[in-house]
């Protein structure tokens, strides 16, 4: 970061574990170094903002001396931050170094502010796709989405509408006289156009579908399926 703090691992040879070992940052001198072995040294982050660098937020070049005097001939580059930008996440490289990641957010989270050490997971009724998000999408109708860190929704359940955004867990049963395949988004049997595979289908004729049917082959007393019609007149007293 652009503030300093924190040591950046420098892999080469040849390092020695001398007085003269230092390392710049475009041409600003380390505050301190760690010795580790002959191919390992780690370097503190100065404070590029107080140095006055113009490199303070961009790139800088990298390089070690090991007599305070002569500098590497070979360098690299290093990007300072003034904070983790949106969309991303800045972890230690390992538990024992002190070298920052910028990392893109991962499919089923978002980064929504800048600073974020760790990417927040999309909540139950909603998903995420892709990387580097600052925000998740809302779960579409015709699908549920159960959990957190989704990237994918779920197509409604068989037997079920899903004709709400953001929904958790499908609540509302197919319509009685109709059977709901999956990925239904809409009650009405009558819909719009773009709608019309994701609609309640007409029970076959001669069956009768109870609320909940979710297939057009019958099976004798599964009522998740169409039932034969009773035969013969109603009685008259049944409608009293």
């Amino acid at each position: 970061m652009s503030y300093g703090g924190g040591f950046v691992s420098v892999f080469g040879y040849g390092f020695l574990n001398s007085t003269g070992l230092n390392c710049s940052f475009e041409w600003i001198g380390s505050p301190s170094v760690v010795f580790v072995s002959s191919t390992q040294i780690m370097c503190e982050v100065p404070n590029m903002l107080a140095a006055r660098s113009s490199k303070a937020l961009g790139y800088a070049t990298l390089r070690v001396t090991l007599n305070n005097r002569d500098w590497s001939r070979t360098s690299l580059s290093f990007r300072f931050l003034g904070e983790c930008p949106i969309g991303h996440y800045c972890q230690h490289r390992a538990f024992n170094e002190y070298t920052f990641r910028l990392l893109p957010c991962p499919a089923g989270h978002f980064c929504e502010s800048a600073g974020m050490s760790v990417p927040t997971p999309c909540p139950p009724g909603s998903f995420m796709p892709y990387r580097r998000q600052v925000q998740c999408q809302l779960c579409p109708i015709g699908f549920w989405c159960p959990r957190s860190r989704m990237f994918q929704p779920i197509g409604c359940r068989r037997g079920w509408v899903c004709d709400e955004p953001g929904l958790v867990v499908p609540y509302k049963r197919c319509p009685a006289g109709f059977y709901c395949e999956e990925g239904v988004a809409t009650r009405l049997s009558r819909s719009t156009l773009y709608l019309d595979r994701r609609k309640p289908k007409p029970c076959p004729p001669g069956l009768h579908c109870f609320e909940g049917a979710q297939a057009p082959n019958p099976k004798p007393s599964n009522y998740s399926t169409p039932q034969p019609c009773f035969q013969g007149p109603v009685p008259l007293s049944w409608g009293l």
